[in-house]
């Protein structure tokens, strides 16, 4: 490193030269000070800033910007507009490619549609449909394509992603094939990590459907009126059991009788002791919380009072 001294020796020896070899007056602090100014650590330490000013504006003019996503091939961005974050790119039947960042190359599969998201050096694209085959170069950043399934991040690696369409009650899956490097693959149901070689699908069992709302079993008879054949009559404790149907479709309905049931025997009031086992009846009934059948009127016919 150069001291005030070494420069003080350097004027001296010039000035020597130039007087034959006398030794010359002690100009040295005079010559400096004229050229350098008298704080000479000073004006060293601005040239020192100065430069290194210099240094990084020429960085950045020359530096090149970072690369604006680029799509190439047979496609169209949904909207119009240029290829940007945020705008959605659908290919046609022929090839189509997306490069973002300048070291994340996709191929989209027929009629594939992408979203372009992330950020620089975190590149990211939501599929919508399709598939994609994606080269990442892990020196650059990082990549993830996300889906409605899951997402699938790397740092350098060659894999597809294919999105995988279930029945609208099943749900979307995905399906992860690993060429090179490693992938991890996220969702609601968790994580998994694939090596090189390897492929799976995701989830690997496709969610349950919902089940369909319940709808309460049709109430049996639950209907106005009910016809059949009175199969038994116990008045005093005003219970009977209708028959309903014929042959094997055959069965009986038991009901208990209202105190204030209506009942018509022959178009004539009647009481339920007027009635007799099997005589064809018409029935109107309720049913309880418990589900037991409550007969609130019953016209009969085909039976005398006795």
């Amino acid at each position: 490193m150069t001291t005030d001294d070494d420069l003080d020796r350097l004027v001296d020896l010039l000035l020597s030269e130039e007087l034959g070899g006398e030794r010359p007056p002690d100009l040295a602090d005079k010559v400096l000070a004229r050229a350098f100014g008298r704080r000479r650590g000073a004006l060293w330490i601005a040239a020192a800033a100065a430069a290194v000013l210099v240094a990084i504006g020429l960085w950045a003019l020359l530096a090149p910007s970072y690369p604006e996503p680029l799509a190439s091939g047979s496609y169209l961005v949904v909207g119009g507009g240029k290829v940007r974050r945020g705008s959605t790119i659908v290919r046609s039947d022929a090839p189509a490619t997306l490069t973002l960042g300048g070291y994340c190359r996709i191929e989209l599969d027929p009629r594939t549609a992408v979203v372009i998201e992330g950020q620089p050096r975190a590149e990211q694209v939501f599929l919508e449909r399709g598939g994609v085959a994606c080269k990442v170069d892990s020196q650059a950043g990082t990549f993830a394509v996300r889906t409605d399934a899951g997402t699938a991040s790397v740092a350098g690696t060659e894999f597809c992603v294919q999105l995988i369409e279930d029945d609208a009650a099943s749900g979307k899956r995905v399906l992860v094939r690993v060429a090179a490097g490693a992938v991890t693959v996220s969702g609601a149901w968790g994580e998994s990590r694939l090596a090189a070689g390897e492929e799976r699908v995701f989830p690997e069992k496709a969610p349950e459907p919902e089940p369909p709302s319940k709808k309460p079993p049709a109430r049996e008879l639950d209907v106005s009126p009910a016809v059949g054949t009175l199969k038994s009559v116990d008045a005093k404790a005003r219970t009977i059991v209708l028959t309903v149907g014929e042959g094997d479709e055959a069965r009986g309905l038991p009901m208990r009788v209202c105190p204030r049931a209506v009942i018509r025997l022959n178009g004539k009031d009647a009481t339920l002791a007027d009635v007799r086992h099997g005589a064809k009846v018409r029935v109107v009934f309720n049913k309880a919380k418990n589900e037991e059948r409550i007969a609130v009127r019953l016209e009969v016919a085909g039976c005398a009072p006795q």
